[in-house]
């Protein structure tokens, strides 16, 4: 049996009530794909039923939608282990219980745990850290061209922010 590999990567993670706090100002907005196929021609014995193809959970979800950052990205790869193909659309398959809607829910904690563990990385981009060029691309791109327009939009995001932040907390304190 080969031994499991360690974490290779040498930053600090952040705690967990930091992400939880995160997550309740910005949730995660990513498209998760789930089916259902159903084998009308497979072993319909009620009892002694072999045939289990039918409750097997599949779901898929594209890395790019998740936006994480450079070493998030790299976490979850890691995290991911042989789920990982190299391509950016990742499947969780779960078979353990006797029933679809089970292993559905069994696969969707699974993403949601792999997930979180893996936004405890740095939330820093350091694609713009490493390479001045592009970093200054993307402040333009979407921030704006002008010095005028990129303080506009950082004030409008201050706004956003602060206007979120306080319909959070509203909502859950039930105003």
């Amino acid at each position: 049996m080969k031994p499991a590999e360690q974490d290779l990567f040498d930053y600090k993670l952040r705690p967990k009530d930091e992400i939880l706090e995160e997550f309740k100002y910005q949730p995660a907005k990513f498209d998760i794909t789930a089916n259902y196929k159903k084998y009308t021609a497979g072993d319909t014995r009620p009892e002694d039923n072999l045939d289990n193809r039918d409750r097997v959970a599949k779901i898929w979800v594209h890395l790019r939608d998740m936006g994480l950052a450079p070493l998030q990205r790299q976490r979850l790869i890691f995290l991911l282990g042989n789920r990982w193909t190299g391509s950016d659309k990742i499947k969780i398959v779960c078979k353990q219980y006797n029933t679809w809607h089970e292993n559905h829910i069994r696969a969707m904690e699974i993403l949601r745990e792999i997930y979180w563990e893996a936004k405890r990385a740095p939330g820093i981009n350091t694609t713009c850290i490493k390479n001045p060029y592009r970093r200054e691309f993307l402040r333009k791109k979407f921030l704006g061209r002008t010095r005028e327009e990129r303080l506009a939009k950082m004030k409008e995001f201050q706004q956003f922010e602060i206007e979120n932040t306080a319909a959070v907390d509203a909502a859950e304190m039930g105003l």
